[in-house]
């Protein structure tokens, strides 16, 4: 679920694995009448080796199960960490076939949650039936505190916020359909407000100065966001 993530949290592409296209294979996809409930449909690695699709067996990383199919041809389905057989989600429906193999599906419709292999929630969404964001989209640590939120405004802008630790905010960045920054706050982690020409001076979410210091801190947050829910 990286590229969610990533998705929900940030409406756009960074430099990141997670932006990469979604990992399938289509050689095994079920048709209507191969259908069976309850039963493992795919494997997945770790984060650490792509988070790859597998019709075997795996030792570490996800398992998905398929759980039942619709009259309107959605799926729902549901993913366990391989080694303590725990949900890494609760169960969510896909309305494409391709997407049972992937674990960066497009087509999510409804909520979505993910929990950590100790059971609590990490990361809450919402979908519409168009599988469009219709948030808020929030990332939490196993306190149940805010790490970072997302939230879409009819208008079609996003506000970003992020926090360091809970309570220690580090950025809100407001920002268009595509990626053009409206309004832009960083801190460090003492609370030292960031100057204007250094967080996000060029208006961009993809700056061409790749060192400006409100970039590079929303980077360091999405990659840490990204491996939370791979530590014990």
């Amino acid at each position: 679920m990286k590229k969610i993530i990533l998705t929900a949290l940030l409406a756009c592409t960074l430099v990141t694995p997670a932006a990469a296209s979604a990992k399938t294979s289509n050689s095994t996809l079920p048709t209507s009448s191969s259908i069976q409930k309850n039963l493992i449909i795919a494997y997945f690695s770790p984060i650490q080796f792509g988070n790859e699709y597998s019709a075997k067996a795996l030792s570490t990383g996800y398992y998905r199960v398929l759980l039942d199919k619709n009259a309107q041809g959605q799926y729902l389905v549901q993913d366990f960490y391989t080694q303590t057989k725990t949900p890494q989600s609760a169960p969510f429906w896909l309305s494409k076939s391709e997407d049972l193999h992937s674990f960066d599906p497009n087509s999510v419709t409804g909520e979505l949650k993910l929990y950590y292999a100790t059971g609590e929630v990490y990361f809450t969404t919402q979908y519409n039936q168009q599988q469009q964001l219709i948030g808020p989209s929030q990332l939490l640590n196993r306190q149940g505190q805010l790490l970072s939120q997302e939230t879409m405004s009819a208008d079609g802008s996003t506000q970003s916020d992020y926090w360091y630790h809970p309570n220690v905010p580090a950025l809100k960045v407001k920002f268009d359909s595509d990626g053009q920054i409206l309004q832009a706050q960083g801190w460090d982690t003492e609370g030292k407000a960031i100057a204007a020409n250094e967080c996000f001076a060029e208006k961009t979410l993809e700056p061409k100065n790749q060192l400006d210091t409100c970039y590079l801190i929303m980077n360091l947050l999405n990659d840490r966001n990204q491996t939370l829910i791979e530590e014990p």
